[in-house]
């Protein structure tokens, strides 16, 4: 059978990723963060492909700073964390750096962006709403659908 050229990237990222996370809710917050991760990943690389610039850990985590205009140590301790996290054991990831530790809060009252939060003299929260996250990262796409076919190395698929 023949892929579907009719529909274009954007419905396709629609109708596999946005649609099944509006039907989450509740708990499955973990799914909807996981999955808006690698959208925002993907996102990220494909802005840095269009400018030429390089797609090494320092210019993606620049960038992602620059496109959700918070502080890079906020990106850095988030992707960490998070994306690391989420993506390679199912959780965020605690840790300590130069005697600080970072832990992570998900909550539907919380910013959609990564927040940095001082707790107590040693203790950071990296907290975020992931269904905010989610609708900020996929507005991202909808604004810039032409990215999608961007990364050459990762084609979007077709629909057979």
């Amino acid at each position: 059978m023949s892929p579907d050229l009719s529909l274009p990237p954007i419905e396709r990222l629609r109708i596999w990723f946005r649609d099944p996370v509006k039907k989450l809710s509740g708990d499955d917050a973990f799914v909807c963060l996981s999955i808006s991760l690698s959208l925002f990943e993907r996102y990220v690389y494909a802005v840095l492909s269009e400018e030429g610039s390089n797609a090494d850990k320092k210019s993606f985590e620049k960038k992602a700073s620059d496109i959700l205009q918070i502080d890079l140590e906020v990106v850095n301790k988030f992707w960490g964390m998070y994306r690391t996290g989420l993506q390679h054991f199912l959780q965020p990831k605690i840790f300590e750096s130069n005697g600080i530790k970072y832990r992570w809060e998900i909550c539907g009252n919380f910013s959609a962006k990564p927040e940095l939060v001082k707790k107590a003299p040693n203790l950071y929260i990296v907290r975020i709403d992931p269904w905010k996250w989610f609708n900020l990262v996929f507005d991202l796409w909808e604004k810039r659908p032409d990215l999608l076919d961007r990364l050459s190395d990762f084609p979007l698929g077709e629909i057979y």
